[in-house]
């Protein structure tokens, strides 16, 4: 309970929080935008790229991408997804991998996570009172299981986008 109140649900993270991951070390950064792009596309996510800046310094180059994803999960509910990289002291370096010369990049690395849902994205209970009456008994009494099952369902994809993160950067690995 308390979760139909408000109109956006955070599953993962919240207004100001964010799900961690922090790496230093040596990483394909090509890799790690290729797999947020391709998990969001395998389930139908728009993508859209709020911020990219890079900033070249003697130390490196200071690089942040906020990316952001939302897909139509039902008549009533939307799923969104944020990402944001930021990587301070950026260097590219070569890398041997079996043999051959790869180019990765090499800093600490800071991967922020989060997913909320937001309920009534077409605002077909917003032009009245009696209507958001109407969508209060509708969350409450219909489709109360409905949205507990999308809060799970979004929760979920969150997790499995996050443990593809850690399998690409190798912190699934045990020693």
């Amino acid at each position: 309970m308390g979760f139909e109140s408000s109109s956006k649900n955070y599953v993962v993270g919240s207004e100001r929080g964010w799900a961690l991951i922090k790496y230093i070390g040596v990483y394909d950064f090509d890799l790690i935008l290729k797999t947020i792009t391709n998990e969001w596309g395998k389930k139908y996510y728009t993508l859209i790229d709020k911020e990219h800046s890079e900033k070249v310094n003697a130390d490196g180059s200071d690089i942040k991408i906020d990316r952001v994803a939302f897909r139509n999960a039902s008549w009533f509910v939307r799923f969104f997804m944020q990402v944001e990289l930021v990587v301070p002291r950026n260097v590219n370096v070569m890398v041997e991998v079996d043999g051959k010369k790869v180019k990765k990049q090499q800093g600490d690395l800071e991967i922020r996570i989060k997913a909320h849902l937001e309920k009534d994205y077409k605002g077909t209970f917003k032009n009245s009172k009696f209507k958001k009456f109407l969508m209060h008994i509708y969350e409450r009494f219909i489709a109360y299981q409905e949205l507990r099952r999308l809060r799970n369902k979004l929760r979920r994809e969150t997790e499995f986008l996050i443990e593809e993160l850690k399998n690409v950067l190798d912190l699934n690995k045990r020693v």
